[in-house]
Order: structure tokens, then sequence, then C-alpha cells
């Protein structure tokens, strides 16, 4: 205790000395004894106080180190602001997305942020291979060791496991990817964390376009034989049509379908359906569209595909519908095809190839007849001509084109 709080304490213990004493030759009262105590705990107090601010006085170099400590940490903290900062902007921009290209470029921007890529793909495992969300396929993608896998610090390959968002798995991959600032001069460990931050962000907006995507699919898709709804599968049919695109279409009636109801029952005709369904919508190509139109009749849609080409695919899915089993009993299909003319529209198109369908079951059902070999030559020569192959006319279908029910 210094000098200065001993001489300062000194009076306060003679007066509660003075105080006790008065007290004991009955010449004070209780409460001057009181006060003389409370006197004593204050000083008491202050000199524990006095004894707690009294430190030692720090060098100059430890108060160098004390400020370089300081300005560290502020600057972690800034670092720490600006990814979390970024990570809000990122949901921002993510939350609206519902469309698959859009996806694909909003995903491009937001990991443009945090790292310089060459590439990006985005993939989904569906039916047994892999598919590109709004991209294609350019190599079999290597399986990642864990949810996220970091570039080599040179530069490589950015894996993220998003398979949390779909029912089969989903891997984004960056090639050639290096860190960007703000990662650029985070440790290892913190940039792996921002990269699971991000990967849960991008697992979110994935859900939401398969969820958004399955939504669509619920109003496009007839749930009894998978096929598209006809509203759907006439929509497309008017868009490609008013196009002037190159299209042919088949029109396929199920044969003696009344008498698979009347001899085994609804249920037994709606298995039959479903059965044709399936079938018809696993010998379509990429870029063919098949719905049902009512009934037992389904309509194939043919983009890009010439007469010749068109009759060999209503073959095919004559020929693989015949071939089912394990149904209530065998079944056939009659097929009519058209090809569009060039001043045609989608009804008068639909309408030929009904036509067409119709002579095949009078000809003795389970056949093919293309609708311009019972129109004449005439309608021949009017048919809209490809002027490029199919492969690459397809590829410049618009996504919905080329899409199929899930």
């Amino acid at each position: 205790m210094s000098g200065a709080t001993i001489r300062f304490l000194i009076p306060l213990l003679a007066a509660g000395s003075t105080g006790a004493a008065l007290l004991a030759a009955g010449q004070a009262r209780a409460p001057t004894i009181l006060v003389a105590t409370a006197v004593l705990l204050v000083a008491a107090g202050l000199a524990h106080d006095l004894r707690g601010r009294t430190r030692r006085v720090e060098s100059p170099a430890e108060l160098r180190e004390r400020r370089r400590t300081i300005q560290q940490a502020t600057r972690g903290l800034q670092v720490l602001r600006g990814l979390y900062q970024g990570v809000f902007e990122v949901s921002a921009e993510l939350v609206g997305c519902v469309e698959e290209t859009d996806l694909r470029e909003r995903v491009q921007s937001v990991l443009g942020r945090y790292w310089r890529f060459s590439s990006l793909d985005l993939l989904l495992w569906e039916r047994g291979q892999w598919r590109s969300v709004g991209g294609t396929v350019s190599a079999e993608p290597p399986q990642p060791d864990g949810p996220t896998a970091l570039p080599a610090e040179s530069g490589g390959q950015l894996l993220l496991d998003l398979s949390t968002a779909v029912e089969g798995q989903a891997l984004l991959i960056l090639d050639d990817a290096r860190p960007q600032p703000p990662l650029l001069d985070l440790p290892r460990d913190d940039q792996r964390y921002m990269a699971e931050v991000l990967r849960g962000q991008l697992a979110l907006a994935l859900r939401r376009v398969v969820l958004f995507r399955q939504l669509q699919d619920l109003g496009r898709c007839d749930p009894l034989t998978t096929t598209y709804r006809r509203w759907y599968g006439r929509r497309r049919l008017e868009e490609l049509v008013e196009d002037r695109r190159v299209v042919a279409i088949a029109v396929l009636d199920i044969d003696d379908f009344k008498a698979v109801n009347d001899a085994h029952g609804h249920e037994a005709g709606d298995r039959t359906l479903a059965a044709v369904g399936r079938r018809i919508r696993e010998e379509c190509r990429t870029g063919d569209l098949a719905f049902r139109d009512g009934g037992e009749e389904f309509v194939v849609v043919l983009p890009e595909t010439g007469p010749a080409g068109a009759r060999g695919v209503a073959e095919r899915h004559r020929g693989a519908i015949a071939a089912l089993a394990d149904l209530p009993q065998a079944v056939t299909v009659s097929v009519g095809v058209a090809s569009c003319l060039m001043d045609e529209t989608a009804e008068e198109l639909l309408a030929r190839a009904d036509a067409a369908m119709y002579a095949a079951k009078a000809a003795g059902k389970n056949r093919v007849v293309v609708a311009e070999e019972v129109d004449g030559p005439s309608s021949s020569s009017m048919i809209r001509v490809m002027h490029k192959p199919r492969t690459e006319a397809v590829q410049r279908l618009a996504p919905d084109e080329t899409e199929e029910p899930q």
C-alpha cells in the first residue's frame, strides 16, 4: 500500500477508534459507531480498488507488439466480414432461380467471385447416365473423396458434391480453378470452410430447381403413361410448325383396346396403357416428344426428321410395342405418319396423320401407313426440306424441346 493511501486512512482509523471508545464510555450513541464503521469499510474498499488499478507500465516494444496483434485481428475480422457478406449476396442471387439454364449462369457468376476457372460442369445422374444442366457432358466425371475437394495451390479441379439436393447424384466441377481474393490469403482450412458454406447454398438452389421441374412435370405429364399430356404436346407441336421447322409426327393407336377392357377389366386396360406409354418413351430419340392425345392414342413429335426417317422411327415403335410381354394379352398399334407441308398448320398435320392411322387399321392393323403415300405425289413435293443434319439441328432446339418427362 502506498504512503498516500496510508496517510489517507490514518484519520479514518482514528475516527473509528474514537467512536468505539466513546461508545464504551457511554458518551456516544450507537449511530456514531455505525458511521465510523461504514467509513472504515469504504476506506478498505478504496484501498483494494487502488491496489487493483496499480499496474506496471508496459515498455514501448510491448506496446508495439500489442498494436500489431490488434491490427492483425482487425484485418482478420474485416476479411471474415467480407466473406460472410459475400455469402449473403450469394444467397440473395440464387434464391429466385427456378430454371436450369438460369441456374447455370448464376452458379458461374457466384463461384467466379471466389475462384478463377476455365469451365464449369453441373452434372446430374439420371436414368443410368450423367446429364449436364444447361450444357453437354464432355467426359466421365471423377468421383469425389468427400463432399468438397479443393484444387491444388497451383490450380486444378474443384469438386462440390451436391447430391443432397437430388434423389441420385449431383456434382459441380470447376476446371483449372484458382482461388481469388478474398480466398487467396486464407489458410487452407478456411478455404475449405468457405467452399462448404457455398456448397450448402448451391445445393439449396439446385433442390429448388429440381422441385420446380417436378412441379412442372406434374402438370405436363400424364401420370398413367408417363408421356406428356395432350395440351403440352400439342402446344410444342404448334410452336415447331409455326416456326416453320421441319417436323414429322407419328400417331399410334392401340389395336382392339376395347377388347382388353372387356375381357380383363379396366385395371388390365390401365396396365396396358402404362406399358405402351413407357415403351414409347424408351424408343424416343433425343429431341423427340411423346404425348397421350386421348384414350389409347399417342402422338410422337419428330423434329428435324424427313419422311424416310419418320417411317423408320414409326416402325421401330410398332415393333417394340408388339414385343411387350407380361400383359393380360398381346397388343399391337396401328401407326399413321405425316411430314409437315410448307403452309400447313399443326391441326392439319395431325388430321393427315390421324387419317393415315385409320388407313393402317383398315389395311389390317399392326402396320405403318405414311400420309404422303395416301395423299399422292402432289403432297410430297410440298414437304418442308431439312437443310442440316438432324444431330446438328436438334442441338439448336430450346431446352424444353429436348426434355423428357421424369
